[in-house]
Formats: structure tokens, C-alpha cells, sequence
């Protein structure tokens, strides 16, 4: 068997084959005794018919060309083993030439995991850490978490008095298009928390400086359609007025809201969780930027089957997010006016910054000689069984330890990164 290889763009491989008559005899058997096995012949079993009744009954040409398949796919898996490609895809096999005792010719394009070639990686990590900010929190931002809680345990109280906002209105209404009573634009008992609730817009304003039993008919236009607007009329009875009482914060609050030894330990405890908050964002957002930047300067030749399945994979993530929400992707589609096609195009951008991501930080890990330890992976995945343990199969066990090992080398890149 003699063969050579050419390097193509976007990490491709072709193979060129030629394989001598002699070396596929094997291969010609095994055919012939595939075709006896598979074919019923008069007089004989099954795969034990001689070769030359087996010739005259199925011609040599059949029997050649089942041959030289067989000698395609074990030349081709003994070529890239031997030259170490790590194919990424099945290969494009195109036949050259295929005639009886005739030397067998084929050309094998595959397309490979790529190699990136880095720059100086942790002078460009150095340069960007000198970016990372000084985290601060502001005396609002602790006001606004206190805020929160105040309203999550805020006790609701019936009022004589007009609503006004911050008040909770409980409603009954039906909406009318065209006098016709819509299914969709009914409730009975719906509360809204004037100046918080995310509704019809400008539905709010008509049910402030309204009292309980008060019965309200207005109208508000709304999109019915992609392309429509239409006035919508509503008939509301307010049912109740209820008025948020907020707690006060203060020592007693504080215990009782957990392992709090007073108001100011509340306090000082929700600054500390803020801060650190703010600080994993800022070098989730350093880290990022490392990255990046490091990609920027690498040099890679990207398949595009890589990047393919990255943006089938982001347009899987995308479908989830509307079925988990209740939604319809295809409701989105129609509304945005395109097809799946068009969604996945529009990420390949995104796909290939993912991937690229994804190669340096490989090959950092690789040139650094990074490998978690067993107990490292053992840890990890006994703080994730504890949580969703029984719920997993063996097989999923195994991905998650991989995910597991991969997350370790990621971390201990980015502590060499950061030093």
C-alpha cells in the first residue's frame, strides 16, 4: 500500500491511496465469503460455498468491488492510526479508480482536531489583570438587599382607603375584543402589586386611586397579532386594597431571620455576600477577557464541523429555555420571521469564539501539564451526587466525571494565568 498525504484548509487531510491487487487477496475472500453468507446458493450452506462457484454466481466484478470497500475502510483506519490523525469526522472517501486486478485508487479527506499555536499566554494574562477592578459596595446597594427582604416578609393588610403604588390589588377582569369575551384575557382573584407587577401596560395606572368593590370598564390597545393593534376592553371589579406592612430591622428581625447576632451583623454579612458577588464577576469577566485576548493572537486553522456543532448545540440550549419557560420555539420563529437555519447562521460568530475558547485553554493545560488528581475528581463528584446522586445512571456518572476533570483543568489554567 503506498499513500500520501496534503494538508487542506479549515484542518482538513486528503489521503491518496493505492493499493496493489496482492495486497487486497484477503480482502477478496472475505468478500466472497460475505456475499456466500449473506446469499443463498444452490447445494450449499450458508458461507461455505468454494470461491469459484461463488464467481459464477455472483460475477468477479461484485465480488472486486465488495473487496476494495473492505480494503477502503481498514487502509484508511490503519493510515490515520499510524500517522496519528485525530479525525474529528468520517472521511469523504472518492473513489479514482476501482477496475478487476487493477491496482485499487482513493483519495480520503478528513477533516481534524486543529492545532493552535499560542502566543506568550501569560504575558497577555499579565497585561489584562492590570485591568481588574477594585470591587466596591455601596451603602445603596446593601439598602436595596434590605429592601427585598423587608418586602419578602412583609405582612399584606386589608385597607378601607384609594390604592396607590406598592399596594396589592385584587382583581377580577375580562377583557372584550370587538365585544367578543376573550378566553386568554380572563381572571378571577389576579393580584398586582402597583408599580412592581409586569403586566399589560398601562393596565396599572387604571386600577390606582380605586377602592375595594369599585367596578372599572376601560379600554387599552394591544398587539392581537405580529402586525395588529387592536383596542382591547376591559371590565374590572376590585375585589381588595391591600397595603404591604414592612418590618422594621432590627436585632430581633435579624435572629429571626437566621444566624444573625444582630441588625448590624445582618448588615455586615449582606455587604461581605455583595462583595463577593461582584468580585466573581469581575474575574468570571477577566477571565474572559483573557482568554479572548489570547485567541486573538493564536493561530488556528478552525474546522467547520467543530463550529457547526457548537452552533447546533447553542440552538439546542436556545429550544430548552422556551420549553422549560412554557413557550414555543417555533411560536418564535413565526415571530421573528426566520427559520432555524437563519437562528444557527447568526451564532456561528459566537460557535467560533466558543471553540476557540475551549482549544486554549486545552492546550495551556496540555503545555503546563495539568491533570487533576483522582481525589480532586473524587471531591467534586460527591459534593454533585450529594445533590442529584440518586437521579443518575452509571453512564451519566462517567460524563460527569469527565465534565468534572475538564472544570479542574480550566480552574488550575486560569490560577497559573492569574499568578
Amino acid at each position: 500500500m503506498q499513500y500520501k498525504i496534503n494538508n487542506k484548509p479549515k484542518s482538513k487531510k486528503e489521503i491518496e491511496v493505492t493499493i496493489s491487487p496482492k495486497t487486497m487477496e484477503n480482502c477478496m475472500v472475505r468478500a466472497a465469503e460475505k456475499l456466500s453468507t449473506e446469499n443463498s446458493i444452490k447445494g450449499f450452506r450458508p458461507g461455505k460455498a468454494p470461491l469459484n462457484i461463488i464467481k459464477e454466481t455472483f460475477g468477479e466484478e461484485k465480488i472486486w468491488n465488495e473487496g476494495c470497500y473492505d480494503a477502503i475502510n481498514k487502509s484508511y483506519f490503519k493510515i490515520i492510526e499510524k500517522e496519528g490523525i485525530d479525525a474529528i469526522s468520517p472521511p469523504q472517501v472518492e473513489i479514482v479508480k476501482m477496475a478487476v486486478n487493477e491496482p485499487l485508487e482513493y483519495k480520503a479527506t478528513v477533516e481534524y482536531f486543529p492545532e493552535i499555536q499560542l502566543p506568550d499566554y501569560k504575558k497577555i494574562a499579565k497585561d489584562v489583570l492590570k485591568d481588574k477592578k477594585e470591587v466596591k459596595v455601596e451603602a445603596r446597594e446593601v439598602e436595596d438587599t434590605l429592601n427585598n427582604i423587608k418586602k419578602s416578609r412583609a405582612k399584606t393588610v386589608r385597607v378601607a382607603r384609594k390604592s396607590k403604588k406598592g399596594d396589592e390589588v385584587l382583581i377580577n377582569f375580562q377583557g372584550k375584543i370587538d365585544g367578543v369575551a376573550q378566553e386568554g384575557l380572563k381572571s378571577e382573584a389576579f393580584p398586582i402589586v402597583i408599580g412592581e407587577t409586569q403586566f399589560i401596560e398601562g393596565f396599572e395606572k387604571e386600577i390606582t386611586d380605586v377602592k375595594e368593590g369599585e367596578k372599572k370598564i376601560f379600554s387599552i390597545k394591544m398587539p392581537v397579532n405580529e402586525k395588529e393593534e387592536k383596542a382591547v376592553e376591559f371590565e374590572v371589579d376590585i375585589l381588595s386594597v391591600n397595603e404591604k406592612e414592612l418590618p422594621e430591622i432590627d436585632d430581633e428581625f435579624a435572629k429571626n431571620l437566621g444566624d444573625f447576632k444582630d441588625a448590624k451583623d445582618l448588615k455586615e454579612k449582606i455587604k461581605e455576600n455583595i462583595k463577593l458577588e461582584k468580585d466573581a464577576k469581575e474575574q468570571e469577566s477577566i477571565r474572559i477577557k483573557m482568554i479572548e485576548e489570547i485567541g486573538n493572537k493564536s493561530s488556528v486553522d478552525m474546522p467547520e464541523i467543530l463550529v457547526s456543532k457548537e452552533a447546533d448545540y447553542m440552538l439546542e440550549e436556545f429550544k430548552s429555555q422556551f420549553t422549560q419557560s412554557g413557550g414555543s420555539f417555533e411560536d418564535y420563529l413565526k415571530r421573528v420571521n426566520k427559520k432555524e437555519e437563519d437562528i444557527k447562521k447568526e451564532w456561528v460568530p459566537q460557535a467560533e469564539k466558543r471553540i476557540m475558547a475551549s482549544l486554549v485553554l486545552q492546550r495551556i493545560s496540555a503545555l503546563e501539564k495539568i491533570e487533576p488528581t483522582a481525589e480532586e475528581i473524587e471531591t467534586e463528584l460527591n459534593l454533585y451526587l450529594s445533590r442529584f446522586g440518586d437521579k443518575l445512571k452509571d453512564t451519566e456518572v462517567d460524563n460527569i466525571k469527565a465534565h468534572i476533570s475538564n472544570m479542574l483543568k480550566n480552574r488550575k489554567v486560569f490560577e497559573i494565568l492569574e499568578k
